[in-house]
């Protein structure tokens, strides 16, 4: 789901909407003075800057990696007993390791057998002892008895300093007493739960006579407004989406979502012109995201072709290719014929890294644990790193997370640390899942787009709804595609965990959903399908009954699916990239054609 920090009302909201021109866009003058390179060159710089880096080339020998071949063996087998309850055939091999790094693990995957009669002691035992540990929280978590509290303040296996790296700001007003900003939180809520009920008119009612009208903030009012209109929109009032974003419009110019919605309603009604002035308001709102950015200027250029204001167009579009990691800026770089800044290249695992790693507790065991093969608590432990303002640290990290292929950490480590060569390391942002490899007859990027939306590459990964795993695989559709009904019971959802068969099934339902009548093997048919159901894919079609397909995807009444639709389709081109594919699908919604998947 979209996350416009500033924007609470986010339920029924497209923050960062889909669009695309549905025509070519008609010759005109280019945004510089250099002329559009041919699209065959294009094509071959496209080709050449989005090629995958090639492999390292070393291997760390054995005598620097921090066990020795004896102690690596014996951990991995010690895994392995312990995972079939086979614990004192494990205590007999752990008396023979010689390098005991890696104790605090063993010791806490039999802590959580099912077959393991742990007491608090057992548990206090532990956090003496291995309190720095990913596993630390948990642990704490069972002691039950009145020092509970003083263990939970011990713990320090956490996020580390990962976590205190911004992720944004959000708009929030001071004009407030403590006592006004109370009540206008209790508004908004009373609205959101309104308009979760499709009752736009009665939250617009509630609003308007609300106390808080008398010293509402102007961009708060804004919002809530906004939020309305834009319920209204996806409820097929179009006019009544109008009126009430003109009226948010009319309390601050600050937010996009005013403009966005007019920009809409214009469109829907071919009134081109005032089409093409909201969405460029719209696109300079100082409170827009890069992606409502992109959005909002790709779709002010599409009503400016419409509208026959081509010197309008130019300058619109510019603004979208700023931002070529976004839906709308990957298409907008497509129909121009541009090449893409993608930098696919980072930093190698050498020796001299591993060194780095090993200077520091969390390190050391990441190191040891990803050479036996656990990589998921690897993972754990690099998250624990302090690579706040440590660029050695960074780079180590990221290398080993590179060379191990630890997706989740590689995305989260990336997407806030910079390149030291400009830019961000996007081979990181955009990590191939090992898992999917396995799939012989599935489409790679297409596995790793959804996996990347769905799940951020975190294996574990639960919803409250029950979708588990790598790419959240409801227990149900695990038994209908595997026609096994285990995968309903608490064991088999726990199995859903295990990435290899999470990703299998999750491949199988996705080949599942390309043979429907519903889907058509259209990639925007196919990420409706999988997030919303094949049903309400089905339903919308015959509701909203829109031929351009970006439209169609901008009035389904359902944040989370727009949201979907558009986050895989770029995860899914950018992947098609880094594999040196051609993003066909890229190319066909560019061109205002259904993005086909055959």
């Amino acid at each position: 789901m979209r996350n416009f920090l500033f924007l609470p009302f986010f339920l029924f909201f497209s923050f960062a909407v889909q669009a695309a021109l549905n025509v070519p866009i008609p010759a005109h003058k280019p945004m510089t003075d250099t002329p559009l390179t041919s699209v065959k060159k294009r094509e071959e710089e496209i080709k050449t800057r989005t090629a995958p880096p090639p492999a390292a080339s070393f291997q760390i020998s054995e005598t620097e990696k921090p066990l020795n071949k004896k102690d690596a063996e014996l951990y991995r087998e010690i895994y392995r007993l312990q995972h079939v309850g086979k614990f004192n055939q494990a205590r007999t091999l752990i008396s023979k390791i010689d390098n005991t790094i890696l104790m605090g693990h063993i010791h806490a995957q039999r802590l959580f057998h099912t077959k393991s009669n742990a007491t608090d002691k057992d548990f206090r035992d532990w956090l003496d002892t291995y309190s720095d540990h990913p596993q630390s929280i948990k642990i704490a978590k069972k002691i039950k008895n009145k020092s509970a509290a003083s263990y939970k303040n011990r713990v320090t296996g956490t996020m580390g300093e990962l976590r205190y790296f911004a992720n944004g700001s959000k708009y929030l007003s001071s004009k407030y007493s403590a006592q006004q900003r109370r009540a206008v939180n209790n508004v908004r809520r009373e609205i959101r739960e309104s308009l979760h009920r499709g009752s736009a008119t009665a939250a617009l009612h509630y609003f308007n006579k609300h106390g808080v009208q008398r010293y509402i903030d102007p961009v708060d009012k804004s919002q809530i407004l906004s939020s309305i209109a834009s319920v209204y929109l996806y409820l097929n009032h179009p006019e009544k989406a109008r009126m009430t974003a003109l009226k948010a419009l009319k309390a601050s110019k600050e937010t996009p979502i005013p403009g966005w919605i007019l920009g809409l309603t214009a469109w829907i009604n071919k009134d081109f012109k005032s089409a093409t002035k909201y969405f460029t308001l719209a696109s300079k709102a100082p409170y827009a995201s890069p992606w409502m950015t992109s959005a909002a200027s790709y779709w002010g250029a599409r009503s400016a072709t419409r509208a026959k204001l081509f010197k309008e167009v130019s300058p619109l579009l510019a603004t979208a290719v700023k931002y070529q990691r976004t839906f709308y800026g990957l298409i907008a770089t497509k129909a121009l014929g541009y090449g893409y800044d993608f930098n696919w290249t980072m930093p190698a695992y050498t020796p001299k890294m591993q060194n780095v790693l090993q200077q520091h507790p969390a390190g050391a065991r990441a190191v040891a644990l990803a050479e036996i093969n656990q990589l998921t608590m690897a993972e754990s432990e690099l998250f624990a790193l302090p690579v706040k303002n440590n660029n050695a640290l960074q780079e180590a990290a990221l290398s080993l997370a590179q060379h191990y292929n630890l997706a989740g950490y590689s995305m989260r480590f990336s997407s806030i640390i910079p390149n030291p060569a400009g830019g961000f390391y996007d081979a990181g942002l955009f990590p191939i899942s090992s898992w999917t490899k396995e799939q012989k007859n599935s489409d790679i990027p297409l596995l790793n787009a959804f996996i990347r939306q769905e799940s951020r590459f975190i294996s574990t990964a639960k919803n409250p709804t029950g979708a588990t795993g790598l790419m959240q695989v409801m227990p149900e559709t695990a038994a209908f595609i595997t026609e096994d009904s285990t995968y309903k019971t608490k064991a088999g959802r726990s199995q859903l965990q295990n990435p290899r068969i999470n990703v299998n099934i999750g491949a199988n339902y996705l080949k599942h959903l390309m043979s429907l009548e519903a889907v058509n093997n259209d990639l925007f048919g196919l990420a409706i399908a999988y997030n919303a159901g094949p049903g309400k894919l089905g339903r919308w079609k015959r509701e909203i009954k829109e031929r351009d397909p970006l439209l169609f995807i901008e009035l389904i009444p359902s944040s989370e699916t727009r949201s979907f639709v558009e986050r895989v389709a770029t995860n899914y081109w950018v992947y098609q990239m880094r594999s040196g594919n051609d993003p066909h699908t890229l190319t066909a919604i560019a061109s205002g054609d259904w993005p086909r998947l055959d």
